[in-house]
């Protein structure tokens, strides 16, 4: 396999993975790290260092938004009203598309763990 085949088989579409909910099936599909690290990490440490505590709680809620994609692949729920509305949802349904989201987002409980403990001076 040379450069080129690795770059294309690495550049691939992200897979989408289908939840089913209350008999209705929702979409998740994944994003670059570039589009992780911008829309959740900066989120929530909007200055890059400092957590921001008011949104602490509603992490969950923030990785489910920027994973659910409706059928043309739009994210309908990352909005400041979209994670809100997710964040109000039945806690059990709300950890289940969070555990999901995580996967599909290839972000790992030790990078949460890291996201929340990273500066001493929260």
């Amino acid at each position: 396999m040379n450069i080129e085949q690795m770059r294309q088989a690495l550049a691939c579409e992200a897979k989408v993975v289908e939840v089913d909910i209350n008999g209705v099936a929702f979409k998740m599909k994944g994003v670059p790290d570039s589009v992780r690290v911008k829309e959740w990490d900066f989120w929530l440490r909007p200055d890059g260092m400092k957590l921001h505590k008011a949104r602490q709680p509603k992490m969950r809620a923030k990785i489910v938004a920027l994973a659910i994609v409706d059928d043309d692949g739009h994210r309908p729920f990352n909005t400041d009203e979209g994670v809100d509305f997710l964040h109000g949802i039945d806690a059990a349904t709300l950890s289940k598309l969070s555990d999901i989201a995580s996967s599909v987002l290839g972000l790992a409980d030790e990078d949460i763990e890291d996201k929340l403990k990273k500066t001493s001076d929260d």
